[in-house]
Parts: C-alpha cells; sequence; structure tokens
C-alpha cells in the first residue's frame, strides 16, 4: 500500500522546510543526540511526503528504534519517552536559536505528524511545551490520544489509603532497579571485546551495501571501477549479503541482551562528521564496506586476490612459523578477519568483522558473540585486568550447504596500535 499522498508543498516551500531542518539539527539541542536527530528526520520526511501512515508509534518503533513489527506499544514507552524528549528540544530550539525562524515546526500533542507553522503564532511554542509536559500523564495511561478525563478518571482513589503501599512498591521498585543496573554494568564491564560498544545507545553498526549496476532483468555486476565504461548506469546500492543480514541479527540479540541500542547504517550513508564521534562496528569485507575500506585501518592482516580473482587473507607481518598467506582450500573452506582497533577519537572504539564471502563474515560475529572464544583471544594476547589490547586475528571456517558450520581460530596479532 503506498502511504505518501500527493505532495502538499510547493518545491521552495521543500526549499525553505530543508533549510530549517538542517539548522535544527545542527543546533545544540539536537547535535548531541543522533538518536533524536534521526527520529526528527523521519518525522521531518514524513511531513514533506505527507506520509500520515508512517508517523505512527509503531512505524517509528520499527524504523527508528528497531523494534520488531507487530511489538506491543503498551509495553514498550520508548517511541512516547523519545517524542516527549524531541518535543522539549524543538520547543527549546525555537525559543532560543530559533527565535527568528518564519516557520515554527510542531508536533501536536497527541500525534507524531510534524506541521509547519507561521511563527506568527506567539502561542505554537507554548502549546508544543505543555504537550511535552503533559506527556507523563500519556505515559500513565499508556498511550497518546488520551483526553483529561480518562487522565482523571485513573487518578480517583483514596490517596490516604495507598499512599503507604505505593511508596513501599516505589521503594521495592527503585531497589530492584539499582540491582539490575548493577548487574548490567557488571557484565558489560567484564567483557573485554564489547565493553566499549555497550557503555551508551551511541555504536553505529556499518554494513555493507556495494554498487551494482544493471537491472534485475538484465543481470547485475559488482561495480569496483565508478570510471570504467563496462559499468554503465542505473548503479543500485540497495543490497546486502545474506551473511551480513545474519550477523546484524546477532548483534542486535547481544546489545537486546544487555539492553543497550546501536544504530544501524549502511557503509554508503555514512558521513565522517558522526563516524569520528562514535563507536563504530563495520559488518563486511572493505570491498563492499566502502566506509571500511577508505579507513585503510588494518595493520597485520589484509583480503587481497591472487591471479584468477580468487580472495585470500594475506599476513603482513607472520611470526615465526606462521605462513605468509591463509589462502582457501576447498569449496567448504572460508576465511575471515576480526579486529579490535582504536576509534577515530578519544575513547571511541571500532570493531571489525569481515570475510571473504558474506557467510565468513556471519562467521566472524557468530564466533564473538561467544564469551569462551572472546576469553581464549584475550588469552593469546596475554591481556590482563580484563581489557583487552588492539587486535587482528585470522579465523577459519567450515561451510556446508552455505552455512558456517564450525569457525576455529588460527592466529591473533596485537593491531599496532597495541
Amino acid at each position: 500500500m503506498n502511504t505518501t499522498r500527493e505532495q502538499p508543498f510547493s518545491s521552495e516551500q521543500i526549499a525553505e522546510y530543508q533549510a530549517l531542518a538542517s539548522r535544527i539539527v545542527a543546533a545544540p539541542q539536537l547535535s548531541s543526540s543522533p538518536k533524536l536527530q534521526e527520529l526528527f528526520l523521519y518525522l521531518f520526511d514524513c511531513a514533506l511526503k505527507n506520509a500520515n501512515s508512517a508517523a505512527t508509534e509503531q512505524q517509528i518503533g520499527i524504523h527508528i528504534f528497531h523494534r520488531q513489527p507487530g511489538y506491543n506499544s503498551s509495553d514498550d514507552s520508548i517511541v512516547r519517552s523519545q517524542m516527549r524528549l524531541l518535543r522539549i528540544k524543538l520547543c527549546n530550539y525555537f525559543e532560543n536559536q530559533g527565535q527568528h525562524e518564519k516557520v515554527t515546526i510542531v508536533i501536536p500533542k497527541g500525534h507524531y505528524f510534524p506541521t509547519f507553522v507561521s511563527a506568527g503564532d506567539g502561542a505554537v511554542c507554548t502549546a508544543a511545551a505543555d504537550s511535552a509536559s503533559q506527556q507523563a500523564e500519556f505515559d500513565e495511561v499508556g498511550h497518546e490520544g488520551a483526553g483529561p478525563s480518562e487522565i482523571i478518571s485513573k487518578r480517583r482513589f483514596p490517596l490516604r489509603g495507598v499512599l503507604f503501599v505505593v511508596a513501599l512498591v516505589l521503594a521495592m521498585a527503585a531497589g530492584y532497579a539499582i540491582r539490575l543496573e548493577m548487574n548490567h554494568q557488571q557484565q558489560v564491564a567484564s567483557d573485554p571485546f564489547w565493553a566499549p560498544f555497550m557503555r551508551s545507545d551511541d555504536s553505529i553498526v556499518i554494513y555493507s551495501n556495494p554498487i551494482f549496476s544493471g537491472s534485475l532483468v538484465e543481470g547485475f555486476h559488482l561495480q569496483t571501477n565508478r570510471t570504467s565504461p563496462g559499468f554503465a548506469s542505473p548503479e543500485d546500492d540497495t543490497y546486502t549479503g545474506v551473511g551480513e543480514v545474519a550477523a546484524v541479527m546477532t548483534i542486535t540479540r547481544l546489545f537486546d541482551a544487555h539492553n543497550v541500542r546501536f544504530t544501524l547504517k549502511r557503509s554508503q550513508l555514512v558521513t565522517w562528521d558522526e563516524a569520528r564521534m562514535h563507536n563504530l562496528i563495520f559488518v563486511g569485507a572493505p570491498s563492499q564496506n566502502g566506509a571500511l575500506r577508505d579507513l585503510k585501518m588494518f595493520s597485520q592482516f589484509q583480503i587481497a586476490l591472487d591471479a584468477n580473482n580468487h580472495g585470500y587473507i594475506h599476513n603482513l607481518h607472520p611470526s615465526p612459523g606462521e605462513p605468509v598467506d591463509f589462502p582457501v582450500m576447498n569449496a567448504e573452506n572460508e576465511t575471515a578477519i576480526i579486529a579490535l582497533m582504536p576509534g577515530l577519537s578519544q575513547n571511541t572504539s571500532i570493531a571489525v568483522f569481515c570475510g571473504l564471502s558474506t557467510l565468513g563474515t556471519e562467521a566472524a560475529v557468530e564466533y564473538m558473540s561467544h564469551r569462551e572464544n572472546i576469553d581464549a583471544i584475550a588469552s593469546k594476547l596475554g591481556a590482563t585486568h580484563g581489557k583487552i589490547p588492539p587486535f587482528e586475528a585470522v579465523l577459519n571456517v567450515t561451510v556446508r550447504g552455505e552455512v558456517p558450520i564450525s569457525v576455529n581460530l588460527v592466529t591473533v596479532h596485537r593491531h599496532a596500535a597495541a
């Protein structure tokens, strides 16, 4: 079903609104919160396209907060709480940096669909602020759009009779929440590989989406050289491998288990302004993950091609007794690289999972989802005090029926930064 109706704005209005949106996401209110920026821009795009049905709590939860379709929004208030914060941030912008804007963007109470209002209406921002402050009351009811009478009816109870019980329940809940948070912090801190990526919700998972030329009818060709006359338009960068999809699912389960979220981006859409300030997790080989290829951060191993264009892993600094190359031996064999490196700015980290094929990438992520494998790498590196130094490692993977069956650690080197 097509949820986008006829475009309600002129080209001049669209240009004006887009410039306004750029100023808003660059302002202090949103610039430090990539998730709120993403939420705002998603809703802004819905407004420009007049796509009301895409700006619902369910659709926002799926597209922005990576919830499964059909999830129970009554039990999961992530959208409502973040919308409340976004309303406050927008109001703050228009009261300060944006006080002279000709147009105000408002997300009215009881809705998620933004509206563009002339700045001549001085009560607009006040109404938005009131909406934000009242949002907590809606959370008590369990959804947006509840009227005052519904909220009042929820509160018709003798306060004296339940005051002690409420206090007791709150105290018990607070103690339980503190214990959960302490357990969460202990679990994260004890994991020497994933800990840097799970201290907050600011990690970006970047998956491969190589550029192809051709069409579904004529067939696709991987475009490795943008200037080659053999790769004519049309170009398509909307595909990724099945192994990358499985790898992202594994990472999602890991983060969900620790109640931590991440931002998912395809490689072609990564900007280095945001990458510099975040932890990065690369999924896919440099040949198909342009953002990883541009970094050129491998110091110990790299993926190379032989004379027949068959991939293999080259050992840049072989230790005594190690081979210079790790070739693929047969159709059921695969190799992959995993790495932990310093990030692009202080206190950030980069993790890399890349196989010669998409199945190798899947196997690499699955391997590092088990604590015993992480501990094995840490032991080989001589890691102490629960910390693991930057490293690069080579894995050997057995594949049968297009499924990774077993994974073995071949060798591990300290990264040049270690």
